[in-house]
């Protein structure tokens, strides 16, 4: 039997990737850069709200089906910290690990919520 265990760093690096905005820019255009940028704060921040409800009640499936969105679109904008935890989330959920699931969605509440701010920086 083989574990994956996620290293939990205290301090976080780097949040946005500023390569994937400059290619978002390049290939959308600023407009529609900024667009989709505001587009992923408001759902971010719903999708954490939402989060921090499905792990009090704990609903390991409905936290399996928001980690798993919550992958797709921090990867879309350049969060590839926040999608590499939502992943994570979305397998302790999907495995039904019921004392992992609070502990990693806690840091994808605060990781997030750091996003949200870097994210910012790029909306004018």
């Amino acid at each position: 039997m083989t574990v994956d265990v996620l290293r939990l760093d205290a301090r976080e690096e780097s949040l946005l990737d500023g390569d994937m905005i400059r290619v978002l820019r390049a290939t959308l255009g600023h407009d529609m850069s900024q667009e989709l940028m505001e587009d992923a704060s408001f759902q971010l921040a719903e999708r954490l709200s939402r989060l921090e409800q499905l792990v009090a009640d704990h609903d390991l499936p409905g936290l399996h089906r928001l980690a798993h969105g919550l992958t797709g679109l921090a990867g879309q904008v350049g969060l590839m910290q926040l999608s590499s935890v939502s992943r994570a989330l979305a397998d302790c959920a999907r495995r039904g690990d019921h004392v992992a699931v609070p502990a990693v969605a806690a840091r994808l509440v605060r990781l997030g919520e750091e996003s949200l701010f870097s994210l910012a920086g790029f909306i004018d």
